[in-house]
């Protein structure tokens, strides 16, 4: 479990019965904790209420975070060694979307599909992010996603066999 979705759950202690689930629109995930007495925007998250549900969205501190946390996962990945080189540029609006599309394929699985076009999108950010010399700071992030999206579909290819 990634250390963003530990704190989303931490924040819930008050409402156990509550549900974590991804969001499938802009947010990251959508939790019922309001409704059963609970759900306080955990830190260094944004909060949204509508209906009685809190939808949360990581802050930008958790991009180094969850980089971090997926190193020992990710270092033997060629990719993610590469894209290293952009974690000091600026956060921008282009990287911080995939990382967060990254972190949902993550939560609800992605088929080698899907997987093929987060990387293309995330190749095609770096470019554009080289070409503008700036921004992309989100994409060391966007590549331990997919290194972990790799390494779990060879798992369940392991598994198949």
């Amino acid at each position: 479990m990634n250390p963003i979705r530990e704190r989303a759950l931490e924040s819930m202690k008050d409402a156990p019965n509550a549900f974590l689930r991804c969001d499938r629109g802009v947010h990251l995930y959508v939790t019922n904790a309001p409704a059963l007495g609970g759900g306080a925007v955990p830190e260094e998250f944004l909060g949204e209420r509508a209906g009685g549900l809190l939808y949360l969205t990581p802050e930008d501190v958790w991009i180094d975070a969850f980089t971090r946390w997926a190193e020992p996962r990710c270092a033997g990945n060629a990719l993610y060694r590469e894209f290293l080189r952009f974690e000091r540029r600026a956060v921008d609006g282009a990287s911080r979307a995939l990382w967060l599309a990254g972190l949902k394929a993550l939560e609800l699985g992605a088929r080698e599909a899907e997987r093929e076009n987060y990387e293309r999108k995330v190749r095609q950010c770096a470019a554009l992010s080289l070409r503008a010399r700036e921004g992309g700071g989100a994409l060391a992030a966007c590549a331990a996603c997919l290194a972990i999206l790799r390494e779990n579909d060879e798992n369940e290819g392991s598994k198949a066999k």
